[in-house]
């Protein structure tokens, strides 16, 4: 078993649900889920990371 496989392991059972983020791909300012546009740089490229 190598460290990624304990490390996921790790994850599943201390999170039941998956913990999802909203970034601003150009300044990496956390958006609300809602957002169109970062309050922060004006830009409107979201990245959405599920984790």
């Amino acid at each position: 078993m190598g460290l990624v496989d304990v490390l996921r392991g790790v994850i599943r059972t201390s999170t039941a649900d998956t913990a999802t983020l909203y970034e601003c791909r150009h300044c990496g300012t956390t958006l609300s889920v809602d957002a169109e546009t970062c309050p922060t740089c004006g830009g409107e490229d979201v990245a959405c990371y599920r984790f």
